[in-house]
């Protein structure tokens, strides 16, 4: 036994029943013609292919050579930071490694802290 009702629904009146199981049930919205927006990227996109800084010795182990100041300047933004384990691709136990292996490089100057703007 269905039981109509009337209940403002989406700004028109619409007539919701209820099931078998004593649920009150609406139907859906019809529109399907509605015109779409595209979606617009609201950040800057980094599509560079991911940089691997991370070595493995005969044995197995994983490493970042801090002496290796090519591949470190890689993973350093143009200001001196460090950059993400999103922007690098590297596992937590990389970045942890790399973070090492950068503040030794400008310990031992290497690499600079900070980059002069000219």
């Amino acid at each position: 036994t269905c039981i109509p009702r009337i209940r403002l629904y989406n700004a028109r009146l619409e007539i919701e029943k209820k099931n078998v199981f004593g649920v009150i049930t609406m139907p859906r919205p019809q529109g399907g013609n509605r015109e779409r927006r595209e979606k617009t990227d609201k950040f800057q996109t980094f599509n560079r292919p991911k940089i691997k800084v991370a070595k493995t010795t005969a044995s197995g182990e994983i490493f970042i050579d801090y002496k290796d100041t090519e591949s470190l300047k890689k993973m350093v933004s143009g200001n001196g930071k460090i950059l993400s384990r999103k922007r690098t691709g590297a596992t937590a136990m990389e970045q942890r490694m790399l973070a090492k292996a950068v503040k030794r490089a400008r310990y031992m100057a290497l690499l600079p802290y900070v980059t002069l703007m000219s």
